[in-house]
C-alpha cells in the first residue's frame, strides 16, 4: 500500500533506530502512544499464519488468535498504549486499486476469516479500537497530529506516512516480541528522505524536502491513486527495449531515476510544468496538460489531507460515529462504530455500498443468496445509493440492494451521501450485473451457534470457518439487538479457547537441558542409528595443525582478503554516491564507461558523443556482449574511500557501529548503576545474502572495534608473534576507536571447515586467539605456537571447561605469552563454545571469561540442525546461555519472529533483538541444468520450466517475497534481455519503420531525422548501460516478471517457456566428469567425497591406465626423495668445506633449492616427504588429475593442504584454469565455502534429497562468480529453487508422476485395440501401430524430467498392469469387464507367467518388446530403470480386497521376464550387473523388512545376469 517503491529507495540509505522494551518500561514515557493501522497489521499476521496452516482448516482460528494475542499482547505488556485505527470501506477514487487487488489476491491467497478473528483477539486485550468512515488512513495522519507529543510510533507498512514524514514508523515485520522484552526498528522518516535526498542530489541535500516535493516524488513512484505515470514510463520502455533503442525512442528510465529527476530539477520550480515531462530524462513528449492536471491533483490530496490533518477537520470527519450512518438501524451502527467484531464485508456496505469477498471458486457461488439477503438487511431501501458486490472471477459488479430513488440523508451525513459509491462515476469501465441468484437465503436463527449448525448443515462441503463467517454476518446486520451476543460471537470463532491466550509472558526456559527439550527430528539415520551425514563439527589434533599451517597461512597473506582488510576504509554515503558517478568498465568493456560519463554529462557534451559513436562504431557481437555483461555480477557500484580505497560494505559498518555502541554503554553501565538497569543483551542476526562477507566481518569485528589500540601502540614493530608478517594489522584508518580491551570475541560455526579458515586468517594477522575444542567428555584449550614466546607447550591436557581456561590463563601469563594470558579470539567448535557460554554465564565478575566480557559470533547457526539432533541441542544451548553481546550470522536464517522461540534463549534478561538484512540482487547469475545420469544428458532449464504454469509462477512470487528476489538470479543475460524486449541490432532499419513500431511519438522522431536527410536508424541501446546489476533486477527484471505471472491468457508465459527450452547436451561419455568447468573450479557436494573424486579422476574408467600412472608417480616421489637426500649430502659436504676454507664455501645458490620438490601436474608441486607420507597411490594420481577432496572424517593431509590452498585461488586472468579444478566435498562445505575461482557447482542425489531449502541456498551460494549450477533431477532443482517442505514436493511429484502415466496409458489405448486385418496383414498393421506409438510416446520426453527410460518404464508397467488389473484408459467401458475376468482366469503362477510373455510379445495391436525397442534404451543406465520397473511391479503391495489384482504375482515369473527382456537385447549385462550391484549393496534385514520380496527378486536377476556374463563369455572364446 501507498507509494509503490518508494520504502525500498528511502530504506537504501539511512539506518532505523532499534528501540527495546521491557515490560513495563513504557508506562513511564511520555511518547507511549502506538497508533495501529489495524488492516495492514492484521493482513502482515494472517499471512504469517496462512503460511503454516490453510484457512479452511478447523484449527485455523485458534492459530491466528494466539498469534495475534502473542502479537499484541506482547506490545501491551511494555505499557505502550494501543489504538488500532480501522479501516471500514475503500476511499473514494481508490475504487480501481481496490478492485486490482481483489483479483490478485484470488491468486496469492484471501484469508477471509481472519480480520474478525484478529478483531476478537484485540477485543479480548481490551485494545481501543477506532473506525474510520472509509480508510483508515487518513483518520491516523489526524491522530498523528493531534497526538503528537505522545506518539510513540505508527505501526504500519504503508509509506504514505513516510511521504507526510510522520514522527516515527514501525513496519510490523520489525517488531520483536520476546518473553520479557519486545524489539523495533522504529524509522525517521526525515532522516530517510534526507539520506535519500543526499544519495539522490550530493553533500547539497542534507535536508529533507517539502512536502508538496515529497508528494511530487510519491506521484511519479505512483501511489495508491494514480500509477498512469509509472504505467506509461513502462510502455515507454518496452518500446524502447521493442526497437532496440534506436534514434527516435527516448531510452527507459528507472522508477528510482525518475524520483531523483523530481529533487535535480534546476531552480527548483514549486510546481513541475509540461517542459519537465516532455524532457529528458522523463521524456513523455505526448504528457498533455490533461495529465498534468490529473498529476497535480494526486499532489494536491496530499497537501490537502496533511492540512486537514493538523486543523482537526480530518479527526472530526472521518471518525466513524452512529449519527454518519442514518441509513443503519440503531442497533447495527452502534455495533460499527463500537468496534465490535463486524465482517469486513459488512462494514464496507454499510460505509459505501461497495463490498467484495473474493473467494475461489466453488465458494464464490456458494450462498450469494445469503450475501444478497445481508445487504438488504442491513441497508434496504434507506441507504443512499444500490449496493454493490464486486466479482473478482468475472470482473463484475453485482447489484444486491437499492431503490431507484433513496430518502435524502439528514445534514448530519450529507458527505457521506456524496461519496456512496456509483459505478457510472468510480469504476465506469466495470460492467453491472443484476443479481442472478434467486434462491431463497438461510435464515438467521435464535443464536449463533444455531445459526452455524444450520449453515454447516445446508452447506457441508463449506469450511468451518466460512460457515462461521457467514453465521456473523447474518447475526451483525440483524437490527434486533437481541441478536449481536459477544460471548456468543467469541464462542463461535474461537471455541475452547480461553481469552488472552498467548498473551501474557511465557514461562522462563530452563536452557541447560537442551536434549530434553527437543522434540525435533532426528535427522536421517543409518540401519545401526548412525547420522548419514555428519556436520563436521568438531576439531580434533590435526584440525589445530592445519589452522597454523605455514603455506596455507602465507597463501592467506597473499591473498585479496587479508590486503583488503588492512586498507578497507568505513561506509560512508557520500562515498558511495560518487563511486556511483565514477563506475567504469565492466569486465574490460570500456563501452560501460563511456556510456555512464555521457549520461551524467547530458546530451550535448563531448562525452555523449563519444558514447554514441563508441556503441555506433562498435561491432554487433560487442555491442550484444555488452548488453550481456550489464547482468554479470561484477557490473555492482563500487564505492570508495579517500585515495580510491575499498569501502566496507552498509552492513558491514552498522553491525560493527552496533556492537560497539552497545559495549560503550555496558562500559559505561559499570560506572553508572542508571546506565546498568538501561543496558540489556543485545543480539543480532546478520542475515545478508552468501558471498556479502558475514565470516570475513567476524576477523574485521575485531581488528577494528575489538582491538585494544593501546597495546598495539606499545608493540610497535615488535610484530604479533612469530606467524606474523610485519605486525598485526591496526584498525580501519578512517575511524577513531579506541577498542575495548577487555572483550574477547569467541568465533564458532557448525563445521570446521569454515572454523580453520577464520583461525587462518587470525594467524595471517597476527591475532592473539586461543582455540578450544571438544575433547571426549572434556576439553581442550589450547595457544598456539604464534602468539607463545618461551617454551613450553600450548597444551594443558583435557578437562572442564572452566579448569581449561583457567589453566591457560596461568600458563599464558607464566610464559608471557602474547596478550599476557588473555586471548583476543577464541575460536571453539560448537561443542566447546556451549560449555564455554555456559562457564561464563556461571563465573564471577572478576574472572577475564565472564558473559559481559564476550561477544559471540556464531557463524551459521542453522546449518546442520536439521540433520542432526546433538547439533541441534548443542544450538540450543549455546542460544540458552547466549552473551550479552551475540551475532547470528546466516543468508538463510529468518527473522527473529519466524524462528521457534528457543532461539531467544531463557528470556530472563528481555534481550533486544536486532536484523540486520540485504536483499540478495547482486548475487552472481546461476545457470541453471539437470545432469541425468541415466540418459547421459546435460539439460539447460530455464527458471519458467521450474514451474507448472504461470498461476503457480504468480502465487511463488506473491507469497514469498525471498523466493521472488533469489528467482532473478536464474536468468541468464540472454533470457532477461528477452523477456525485457532488449536486443542490440545493426543500424539498419529506415527510420519510418521505427516510426511505425513507435506510434506518434516515433513518427515525430522519424520526421525529425527525415529532415535531416538521415536515412538510417541509430542503436542508442549503450543508454541502458548507467544500471548496475542491483538496479536492472529490482527495477527492471522483477517487475517484467511479475506482469508476465499476470498475464491472461498466458501465453507469452508459455511462448517465453518453450522458446528458451533448448535441447539436451550428449555427453561424450554420459557421466559427471563431462559436465566440470573448463575454466574455472568446480564445487561437487556428495555423501562420500573420496570414492567420488577418484571416479572423477577417472580411476574406474581406464583401471590399466590407472595402475601405470600411479606407477609413474610414485616413481616420481622416490627419484625426488632421493635427490632431496643426494642434495642434503652435498649441502653437509659444501658446509664442511666452507668451515675449511674460513666459511667462504656454500654461501652461493648451488642449485640444490628445488631439490626435493614433485610435480604432480602443471602448477602443482608437493614435497616428496610429504607425498611418501600418502600410503594410497590412488591418491597421488588423483592430485595429478586436478582433483582433491574434503570431508567432515580423516582426510590425508597433503590433501587437506592443497584442497585449503584450492580455496585460495584467484584467476590470474579470465578462462585460467587452475591447478587443483574439481573440489569434491560432503555436507560440511556446503555452508561457508570461499573460493573466488568457483564457476561451477555440482550436487549428487545422495546428498542432495536430504537437504534442506536453506541447505539449498548456502550451496548455490558457494557460486562465487556468474557460472552453472548442475542437479540431478529436475524435481530436486525446483525444491532448491522454490522451497516447501518435503511433503509439499513428495505430494508434486506423485501427481506429477501420476499425470505422465497417464499420458503414456492414453498412447497405448489409442493403439491397442485388436488387429482386425487378415492374418497376412496383421503383422505389417502391428509394426505400423508399434511405429506409431513409439513416435507419439517420444513425442512425451521431457529431457531431465521424463526421459526416454522413464517412458520405457512406463510402457512395460501398462503391458504388465494390464493384464491383472485392468483399468482406465487401457481397459475403457465394457472392455474393462471383460479384461477383469481374463484376469482372474489366470489363477496360476504358470499361466500367468505364459500370459505375461505373450503379452510382451503382442498386445492388441501393439508389440511391446518391438515398442521398447523403438525407445532405444542403449545406456546401461536406461536399462537399469527398466529392470527398477520390473521391480517395483512384482514387489507391489497385494490387493486391499484380498484378490488377484496386484502385480504382486509377478514375483514368481521375475527370472522369466527378466530372460525375455535379456533376450531380445532390451536388458543386457552391463545395464542388468548395474542394478544387482546396486540392490545388492542396500540389502540387509532393513531392506527386506521393508520390501517383502525383494532378496527372491534379487536372486532372479542375479541369475540372469550370470547367465548372461556366462553368454558373454562363451562369445568372446569362440571369437578368438
Amino acid at each position: 500500500m501507498g507509494v509503490q517503491g518508494l520504502l525500498t529507495q528511502l530504506t537504501q540509505s539511512a539506518r532505523p533506530k532499534v528501540v527495546s522494551l521491557q515490560n513495563g518500561e513504557a508506562e513511564a514515557r511520555k511518547d507511549n502512544l502506538l497508533l495501529v493501522d489495524a488492516s495492514n497489521v492484521n493482513f502482515y499476521l494472517s499471512s504469517k499464519v496462512a503460511d503454516s496452516i490453510d484457512w479452511k482448516s478447523p484449527s485455523f482460528h485458534a492459530v491466528l488468535y494466539r498469534e495475534a494475542c502473542r502479537f499484541y499482547g506482547g506490545l501491551q505488556r511494555t505499557g505502550l498504549k494501543i489504538v488500532l485505527i480501522a479501516d471500514s470501506a475503500t476511499a473514494p477514487r481508490h475504487e480501481p486499486l481496490y478492485i486490482e487487488r481483489r483479483r490478485k489476491v484470488l491468486v496469492s491467497g484471501y484469508v477471509p476469516t481472519a480480520e474478525v478473528v484478529v478483531l476478537q483477539a484485540c477485543r479480548d486485550l481490551g485494545l481501543e479500537l477506532i473506525r474510520s468512515v472509509h480508510s483508515a488512513d487518513e483518520l491516523l495522519l489526524a491522530w498523528v497530529h493531534r497526538h503528537r507529543d505522545t506518539l510513540f510510533a505508527v505501526l504500519s507498512e504503508d509509506s504514505d506516512f513516510f511521504v507526510y514524514a510522520v514522527p516515527r514508523v514501525v513496519q510490523p515485520r520489525d517488531v520483536v516480541v520476546d518473553a520479557r522484552c519486545v524489539s523495533l526498528h522504529v524509522w525517521s522518516p526525515e532522516e530517510a528522505w534526507r539520506a535519500w535526498h543526499v544519495a539522490a542530489a550530493g553533500p547539497a541535500g542534507a535536508y529533507m524536502p517539502p512536502l508538496l516535493r515529497r508528494a511530487q516524488v510519491a506521484a511519479v513512484l505512483g501511489n495508491d491513486l494514480g500509477r498512469d505515470l509509472r504505467r506509461r514510463l513502462q510502455h515507454r520502455r518496452d518500446a524502447a527495449f521493442a526497437t532496440g533503442f534506436r534514434r527516435g525512442v527516448a531510452a527507459p528510465i528507472s522508477p528510482s531515476a525518475a524520483a531523483r529527476s523530481v529533487v535535480l530539477l534546476r531552480g527548483q520550480p514549486a510546481h513541475l510544468d509540461l517542459s519537465f515531462f516532455h524532457n529528458p530524462p522523463i521524456s513523455l513528449r505526448d504528457f498533455d496538460a490533461d495529465d498534468l492536471t490529473q498529476f497535480n491533483a494526486i499532489v494536491q490530496e496530499y497537501l490537502d489531507q496533511d492540512r486537514a490533518a493538523r486543523d482537526g477537520s480530518g479527526l472530526r470527519d472521518l471518525t466513524l460515529s452512529e449519527e454518519a450512518l442514518p441509513w443503519l438501524s440503531p442497533a447495527v451502527a452502534r455495533r460499527l462504530a463500537g468496534g465490535a467484531v463486524v465482517p469486513g464485508f459488512l462494514a464496507s456496505l454499510a460505509c459505501r455500498g461497495l463490498a467484495s469477498l473474493p473467494l475461489p471458486e466453488p465458494y464464490w457461488r456458494q450462498l450469494r443468496a445469503l450475501r444478497r439477503a445481508v445487504a438488504a438487511e442491513l441497508l434496504g431501501d434507506r441507504a443512499p445509493g444500490a449496493a454493490y458486490e464486486y466479482d473478482p472471477t468475472g470482473n463484475a459488479l453485482i447489484r444486491l440492494t437499492g431503490s431507484e430513488e433513496p430518502p435524502p440523508p439528514p445534514p448530519a451525513a450529507a458527505q457521506r451521501a456524496k461519496e456512496w459509491f456509483r459505478p457510472e462515476v468510480y469504476l465506469p469501465g466495470v460492467s453491472v450485473i443484476a443479481n442472478g441468484d434467486a434462491a431463497a437465503p438461510p435464515q438467521r436463527q435464535a443464536t449463533l451457534q444455531q445459526t452455524v449448525a444450520h449453515l454447516q448443515e445446508l452447506r457441508p462441503e463449506l469450511p468451518p470457518t466460512l460457515v462461521t463467517l457467514y453465521g456473523l454476518m447474518l447475526h451483525c446486520a440483524d437490527s434486533d439487538p437481541a441478536a449481536w451476543d459477544e460471548q456468543a460471537v467469541r464462542a463461535a470463532l474461537v471455541p475452547g479457547v480461553p481469552p488472552r491466550q498467548g498473551a501474557d509472558a511465557p514461562p522462563l526456559v530452563a536452557g541447560a537441558d537442551g536434549e530434553a527439550q527437543d522434540d525435533g527430528p532426528a535427522g536421517p539415520r543409518t540401519a545401526t542409528g548412525v547420522a548419514v551425514i555428519d556436520v563436521g563439527s568438531a576439531l580434533n589434533e590435526q584440525d589445530w595443525n592445519d589452522i597454523d599451517d605455514k603455506d596455507v597461512v602465507g597463501k592467506v597473506r597473499s591473498g585479496g582478503a587479508y590486503k583488503l582488510l588492512r586498507e578497507i576504509q568505513p561506509w560512508d554515503q557520500l562515498a558511495a554516491v560518487r563511486g556511483r558517478s565514477a563506475a567504469g568498465a565492466v569486465g574490460g568493456n570500456k563501452l560501460f564507461a563511456l556510456a555512464r560519463l555521457a549520461l551524467v554529462a547530458g546530451p550535448g557534451t563531448s562525452e555523449w558523443a563519444a558514447a554514441q559513436a563508441a556503441w555506433s562504431g562498435a561491432r554487433l557481437k560487442d555491442r550484444q556482449q555488452a548488453l550481456a555483461d550489464m547482468w554479470s555480477s561484477a557490473n555492482r557500484w563500487a564505492g570508495g574511500g579517500p585515495g580510491g580505497a575499498p569501502m566496507r560494505h552498509r552492513h558491514q559498518q552498522e553491525i560493527l557501529d552496533m556492537v560497539d555502541n552497545h559495549l560503550r554503554g555496558a562500559e559505561e553501565g559499570a560506572l553508572s548503576q542508571a546506565a546498568r538497569r538501561r543496558l540489556r543483551p543485545l543480539h543480532v542476526i546478520l542475515s545478508t545474502p552468501t558471498g556479502s562477507g558475514k565470516t570475513f566481518t567476524a576477523v574485521m569485528m575485531h581488528l577494528h572495534v575489538l582491538r585494544d589500540r593501546e597495546r598495539e601502540a606499545t608493540r610497535g614493530s615488535v610484530g604479533a608473534g612469530r606467524g606474523a608478517a610485519g605486525g598485526a594489522s591496526g584498525g580501519c584508518a578512517g575511524e577513531d576507536r579506541s577498542g575495548h580491551p577487555q572483550t574477547i570475541l569467541v568465533y564458532s560455526v557448525p563445521t570446521k571447515q569454515v572454523l580453520k579458515r577464520v583461525g587462518q586468517e587470525c594467524e595471517a594477522h597476527g591475532v592473539v586467539y586461543w582455540t578450544a575444542a571438544r575433547d571426549g567428555d572434556f576439553y581442550q584449550v589450547r595457544r598456539p605456537y604464534s602468539i607463545r614466546t618461551k617454551r613450553g607447550g600450548g597444551s594443558t591436557g583435557a578437562g572442564t571447561m572452566r579448569q581449561q581456561l583457567e589453566e591457560n590463563a596461568k600458563r599464558g601469563a607464566m610464559f608471557d605469552d602474547l596478550g599476557g594470558g588473555k586471548p583476543d579470539v577464541i575460536i571453539a567448535d560448537i561443542y566447546a563454545t556451549a560449555a564455554l557460554v555456559q562457564t561464563a554465564s556461571e563465573a564471577p565478575a572478576d574472572e577475564f571469561y565472564r558473559s559481559s566480557n564476550l561477544v559471540l559470533y556464531l557463524d551459521e547457526p542453522n546449518m546442520g540442525i536439521h540433520l542432526d539432533r546433538e547439533v541441534r541441542c548443542v544450538v540450543r544451548q549455546i542460544m540458552a546461555f547466549a552473551p550479552p553481546t551475540t551475532i547470528l550470522a546466516s543468508a538463510t536464517l529468518p527473522d527473529w519472529d519466524e524462528l521457534p522461540a528457543w532461539w531467544k534463549g531463557s528470556g530472563a534478561a528481555g534481550a533486544t533483538h536486532v536484523v540486520i538484512s540485504q536483499e540478495p540482487y547482486e548475487l552472481p547469475t546461476c545457470r541453471l541444468s539437470v545432469l541425468d545420469e541415466v540418459s547421459g544428458q546435460l539439460v539447460a532449464v530455464s527458471p519458467l520450466e521450474l514451474f507448472d504454469d504461470a498461476t503457480q509462477l504468480a502465487t511463488t512470487l506473491e507469497r514469498s517475497p525471498r523466493a521472488r528476489v533469489l528467482l532473478l538470479r536464474y536468468f541468464t543475460p540472454e533470457q532477461a534481455n528477452m523477456l525485457l524486449g532488449l536486443a542490440a541490432e545493426p543500424p539498419a532499419q529506415p527510420a519510418a519503420a521505427a516510426a511505425a513500431a513507435n506510434g506518434v511519438e516515433g513518427q515525430a522522431a522519424a520526421n525529425g531525422d527525415a529532415a535531416n536527410g538521415e536515412e538510417a536508424v541509430e542503436d542508442d541501446a549503450w543508454k541502458i548501460l548507467d544500471q548496475d546489476v542491483r538496479g536492472l533486477r529490482s527495477e527492471l527484471l522483477e517487475p517484467e516478471l511479475v506482469r508476465l505471472a499476470a498475464q491472461q491468457p498466458p501465453e507469452r508465459f508459455e511462448e517465453l517457456r518453450e522458446a528458451w527450452r533448448q535441447p539436451p547436451q550428449q555427453l561424450p561419455s554420459g557421466e559427471m566428469r563431462d559436465v566440470l568447468s573448463k575454466q574455472g573450479v568446480t564445487l561437487v557436494a556428495t555423501l562420500e567425497p573420496r570414492s567420488l573424486a577418484l571416479q572423477l579422476a577417472g580411476k574406474a574408467a581406464d583401471p590399466e591406465r590407472w595402475a601405470r600412472e600411479a606407477r609413474e608417480v610414485r616413481a616420481k616421489v622416490r627419484e625426488a626423495a632421493a635427490a632431496k637426500r643426494a642434495a642434503d649430502k652435498a649441502r653437509e659436504r659444501a658446509a664442511k668445506r666452507g668451515d675449511e676454507d674460513g666459511g667462504r664455501a656454500g654461501g652461493r645458490d648451488d642449485g640444490l633449492a628445488g631439490a626435493g620438490r614433485v610435480s604432480l601436474r602443471p602448477g602443482l608441486v608437493v614435497w616428496a616427504d610429504e607425498a611418501d607420507d600418502v600410503a594410497d597411490d590412488d591418491t597421488l594420481v588423483m592430485l595429478s588429475k586436478g582433483v582433491a577432496y574434503t570431508a567432515s572424517r580423516e582426510v590425508e593431509p597433503l590433501v587437506k593442504r592443497l584442497y585449503q590452498q584450492a580455496l585460495l585461488y584467484v584467476p590470474e586472468r579470465a578462462g585460467t584454469r587452475p591447478p587443483l579444478h574439481t573440489l569434491v566435498v560432503d555436507y560440511s562445505a556446503v555452508y561457508g565455502t570461499d573460493c573466488p575461482a568457483v564457476d561451477t557447482i555440482v550436487l549428487c542425489a545422495d546428498l542432495g534429497e536430504q537437504l534442506s531449502w536453506e541447505d539449498h541456498q548456502q550451496f548455490m551460494g558457494r557460486l562465487r562468480r556468474d557460472g552453472a549450477v548442475v542437479y540431478p533431477s529436475l524435481d530436486l532443482l525446483r525444491r532448491a529453487v522454490l522451497g516447501g517442505g518435503p511433503a509439499q514436493w513428495a505430494e508434486r511429484a506423485a501427481r506429477r508422476a501420476e499425470q505422465q502415466r497417464q499420458a503414456v496409458e492414453e498412447v497405448l489405448a489409442r493403439h491397442v485395440a485388436p488387429v482386425a486385418a487378415a492374418a497376412a496383414d496383421a503383422a505389417a498393421t502391428a509394426a505400423d501401430a508399434t511405429k506409431a506409438a513409439a513416435r507419439e510416446l517420444l513425442r512425451l520426453v521431457r529431457p531431465g524430467s521424463f526421459s526416454r527410460a522413464d517412458v520405457g518404464a512406463a510402457v512395460l508397467t501398462a503391458a504388465l498392469r494390464d493384464l491383472v488389473a485392468p483399468a482406465p484408459p487401457l481397459s475403457a467401458g465394457g472392455d474393462e469387464a471383460a479384461a477383469a475376468a481374463a484376469a482372474g482366469a489366470l489363477a496360476t503362477d504358470a499361466k500367468l507367467c505364459a500370459a505375461a510373455l505373450r503379452r510382451l510379445k503382442q498386445w492388441g495391436g501393439l508389440r511391446p518388446l518391438k515398442l521398447l525397442e523403438y525407445v532405444k534404451l542403449q545406456r546401461p543406465a536406461e536399462q537399469r530403470r527398466l529392470v527398477s520397473a520390473l521391480e517395483e511391479l512384482c514387489l507391489a503391495a497385494a490387493a486391499a480386497d484380498g484378490g488377484a489384482a496386484s502385480t504382486a504375482r509377478y514375483l514368481p515369473c521375475a527370472a522369466k521376464l527378466l530372460q525375455e527382456l535379456a533376450n531380445e537385447d532390451l536388458v543386457e549385462e552391463e545395464g542388468l550387473g548395474l542394478w544387482v550391484d546396486a540392490a545388492a549393496a542396500r540389502a540387509g534385514p532393513a531392506a527386506a523388512a521393508a520390501k517383502p520380496g525383494a532378496a527372491a527378486f534379487l536372486r532372479a536377476a542375479t541369475a540372469v545376469r550370470d547367465w548372461l556374463k556366462e553368454e558373454s563369455e562363451e562369445e568372446s572364446e569362440e571369437e578368438a
